[in-house]
């Protein structure tokens, strides 16, 4: 039954996706399936060890010679703001002050303007990965919960990639960004006015997240209760009808359901690959974000015990900006593993 069921699957695209953006010959989507379908998740959990080994140590590597900079950068300050206490003109000190902060800001710009592409481009791959996973998924909803059921999920998938790409990529990365700028140049306001700016962009973008995940997970499930009720209802009707046959109602009765549950586990897997495909996409570049965010917020700690207050404002600014754009990162994952998890939680009747 199981070999019959896999007939009708084709994952080509997919399994060229999957090379494509995990960039490993070792993973194969199909072979993921099969082993999930068994209960063996042990290959699964050895790939994603070697891509942490591959993916984590490149990022702590590009953290710390960041982190050296900017901590030479830092000392670079307290030392000349020793020399301009021997100068009796203000200016001297200022004009050192702010080269400084503008050698500061040219590398903070640079390292984050590479990170905000791996972001984008991280959505992107997203985007592309689940556009050829759809047909097949939703053909394993058909095949286990009826074509009503796959036909409404197919059209919530499908409003889902049309929202990620205006919401999350023309939107929310936008709005991180400018988060990042506005955070930079915290370090220019002596007087904390650009503070409350920073704060109240900082609860937009949170905002706006959290209404993408409630209107996703709202809708998603809401639909799901409803529609998988009425296939639930119209399936035990025709598997009653089928079991009334004289001679050999039982067993067509008893060979329904084990397609039925053959289509469901099938369905099933290929939802937990996906998710697990989903989180070896987003794992690099969110991982480089947060080295990039928790070497800012380090080195603005130790600008602070170096007295250097206006530093370290803005290293933490900064990284708040950082963790903004992590955040929208992560809003991505969760946009798509909580809509499969729905589709494999409440029809699982």
């Amino acid at each position: 039954m199981n070999e019959t069921l896999w007939a009708q699957f084709d994952f080509s695209k997919t399994e060229q996706m999957v090379d494509q953006l995990i960039g490993s010959n070792q993973i194969s989507f199909s072979q993921m399936i099969a082993e999930f379908a068994a209960g063996n998740f042990d290959n699964a959990l050895r790939q994603l060890k070697e891509c942490s080994r591959q993916w984590l140590l490149p990022g702590i590597s590009q953290s710390k010679t960041l982190l050296i900079g900017l901590l030479i950068l830092a000392l670079t300050a307290v030392f000349l703001q020793y020399l301009s206490g021997v100068v009796k003109n203000r200016q001297v000190a200022d004009m050192a002050y702010y080269m400084i902060y503008l050698v500061i800001m040219l590398v903070l710009l640079r390292s984050y303007e590479s990170l905000y592409e791996n972001c984008m481009q991280g959505v992107s791959d997203v985007k592309q990965f689940m556009t050829v996973l759809i047909p097949a998924y939703s053909l394993s909803m058909a095949l286990s919960q009826g074509a009503v059921y796959a036909a409404a999920n197919y059209q919530l998938l499908v409003i889902l990639l049309i929202g990620v790409d205006t919401i999350l990529l023309k939107l929310l990365l936008p709005l991180a960004k400018s988060c990042f700028l506005i955070g930079l140049m915290n370090g220019l306001d002596e007087q904390g006015r650009i503070k409350e700016l920073l704060r109240l962009m900082q609860r937009l973008l949170g905002w706006g997240m959290k209404l993408c995940l409630m209107v996703t997970i709202s809708v998603s499930s809401l639909e799901n209760l409803v529609v998988s009720r009425s296939e639930g209802m119209q399936k035990t009707i025709v598997k009653k009808a089928i079991g009334m046959i004289p001679g050999i109602g039982d067993l067509s009765e008893s060979m329904t359901e084990v397609f039925l549950s053959s289509a469901g586990l099938m369905k099933n897997c290929i939802g937990v690959a996906a998710i697990f495909i989903l989180f070896l996409i987003l794992l690099r570049p969110a991982w480089i974000v947060f080295c990039f965010s928790f070497s800012l917020k380090l080195v603005a700690a130790c600008s602070g015990l170096l007295g250097q207050k206006r530093l370290a404002d803005t290293f933490s600014s900064a990284g708040e900006g950082g963790m903004e754009l992590l955040k929208v990162h992560l809003c991505n994952l969760l946009l798509f593993s909580m809509v499969l998890a729905v589709t494999m939680v409440v029809a699982r009747g």
